[in-house]
């Protein structure tokens, strides 16, 4: 993987991990990265990568922390040195648990 590549998906997951907090007790959710998948991606113009990764939320409280993930996170702005976001979407793993995939588009600048 490029280290380009490395911070877009870095970027991702800082951006997850800090709408997942705690739970309403206090007790801290865990985010575990399940898969990481980078392709480059190109256009006449743009140049960058499609970003695919799989995570999920262990804990009390993670089907919350997971909805919170699906609803706010393709609104955020994620800084990533050099690169900008120009798509990302956030959906259910299909698995009936609290795994998710994130799918990003993110063109260098």
């Amino acid at each position: 993987m490029r280290p380009a590549s490395d911070r877009a998906q870095a970027a991702i997951i800082r951006a997850a991990a800090a709408l997942v907090g705690a739970d309403r007790h206090g007790s801290p959710l865990q985010l575990v990265v399940h898969e990481l998948i980078s392709h480059d991606w190109a256009s006449i113009t743009l140049t960058g990568a499609r970003h695919r990764l799989h995570l999920s939320l262990n804990g009390p409280g993670a089907a919350a922390a997971r909805q919170r993930i699906q609803g706010e996170l393709p609104d955020r702005e994620i800084p990533i040195h050099g690169q900008f976001l120009a798509d990302l979407a956030v959906t259910p793993d299909g698995a009936g648990g609290d795994g998710f995939i994130v799918i990003a588009l993110a063109i260098q600048d």
